[in-house]
């Protein structure tokens, strides 16, 4: 009892009286914005996860599309090989290594020069031209050139 009466903040020597009026006093003194109902509590917890799970996708998918547009940018400026995009995708994993992976690409060099050919197209009439190792193998199959660009649908030599 006197653990009660230390936290009504009464003496050891308060009669049930005082207790009950202290009691009282303290049921009609709570504020009611500190005492949330458990109703509420947990439709403002669901909300708040709801809120963070979109927040997660949004976050998601602009980084998703940040890397995308770095890897594309890397592949544009030849600076990485389309054969090297899944790496440094896994790389951009991270911030840390998004980060990174931009900050590697601002210093390197280009890894592959100019060729002239995008865009272009073999002139007309020009027949497929046949090296030595595929004449080899025609002469192995028994076949004559004449046969083989027939066969394959290359035009007549």
């Amino acid at each position: 009892m006197k653990t009660v009466l230390a936290a009504l903040g009464l003496a050891e020597t308060a009669s049930e009286a005082e207790c009950l009026a202290a009691v009282t006093t303290l049921k009609t003194s709570a504020d009611p914005a500190v005492h949330v109902p458990k109703a509420v509590h947990e439709e403002t917890v669901a909300k708040l996860a709801a809120v963070s799970t979109e927040l997660d996708t949004l976050r998601g998918s602009q980084r998703s599309a940040k890397v995308e547009a770095v890897i594309e940018g890397a592949l544009q400026a030849k600076k990485i090989l389309p054969a090297q995009r899944d790496h440094y995708v896994a790389l951009c994993a991270t911030d840390a290594g998004l980060a990174a992976v931009e900050q590697l690409l601002a210093s390197a060099p280009e890894l592959l020069g100019v060729s002239g050919l995008g865009g272009k197209t073999p002139p007309e009439g020009n027949p497929a031209l046949l090296s030595a190792d595929d004449r080899e193998v025609i002469r192995q199959l028994g076949l004559t050139e004449a046969e083989f660009r027939a066969a394959n649908g290359l035009p007549a030599a």
